[in-house]
């Protein structure tokens, strides 16, 4: 199976929202997507006939300094395609670059292995961990 990887649009909110899964809604996406800052970023990757396998957002938020984002990712359950998941992160952190951040922040359940699994092999590295949560960082220099 081959796959592409673009940036998300409005017009891709509800295959976005059958991916990530309750309690993500596609009006809560739109909502995010359409109120986002031009600080932030989302791209996608899907299959060649079209179907959704995942996504990435980063944007700004509170909790950090200006120079760096925060990410979430949500992917298709089902197995990806080959070079899929690190394709999406590629063009999420080419886009952070060109955005300017210095950093890549990702907030993760301490018991979602899945997901700090990714994350690790990404790149990321720990640099704290609150109550039941992991905070992993991606330098982009």
């Amino acid at each position: 199976m081959t796959f592409i990887t673009r940036s998300a649009t409005l017009a891709d909110i509800r295959q976005m929202a059958e991916v990530a899964g309750s309690p993500v809604t596609a009006q809560g996406l739109a909502d995010w997507m359409d109120g986002d800052s031009a600080y932030a970023a989302w791209h996608l990757i899907e299959d060649d006939s079209g179907r959704l396998l995942g996504f990435q957002h980063i944007g700004r938020t509170e909790t950090l300094a200006a120079d760096a984002c925060e990410i979430a990712t949500f992917l298709d359950p089902n197995p990806l395609p080959v070079g899929a998941a690190a394709s999406l992160f590629d063009a999420t952190a080419h886009s952070a670059r060109l955005l300017r951040y210095a950093w890549i922040s990702a907030d993760v359940a301490a018991e979602n292995a899945a997901a700090r699994i990714y994350y690790q092999n990404r790149g990321f590295r720990l640099y704290s961990s609150v109550k039941a949560r992991v905070l992993m960082r991606f330098d982009l220099d």
